[in-house]
């Protein structure tokens, strides 16, 4: 969490990490995403720049410095973007994988 504005929490991960893309078609998502704190408060991703991306909140905003977990509409281009990523199961336990495909597009 990088800024709080009268309008927005703004973070840092846009277009370029979060991809543009609404969704796999067909599924009419709106938005760019969620973002959840650690109270478990949700936030839209309601627009994007190429670096930042902006979330909708409801009188209660994320704190600036904060981590927020975002689950992008579309993962596909996230995951191309990334060297690696984290699974978190139920019980808690994160495991960090690396993203083999990355770079290798042809």
């Amino acid at each position: 969490m990088v800024a709080v504005n009268e309008h927005f929490a703004i973070v840092d991960a846009g277009s370029k990490m979060l991809s543009s893309d609404k969704g796999p078609h067909g599924t009419n998502a709106s938005g760019f995403g969620v973002a959840v704190d650690e109270h478990g408060n949700t936030f839209d991703v309601s627009k994007l720049s190429e670096e930042h991306g902006f979330l909708i909140y409801q009188g209660n905003a994320p704190r600036i410095g904060s981590l927020l977990r975002i689950f992008p509409n579309h993962s596909c281009a996230v995951m191309a973007q990334s060297d690696s990523f984290v699974l978190r199961h139920a019980d808690g336990h994160a495991e960090t994988e690396p993203v083999s495909a990355r770079g290798n597009f042809t």
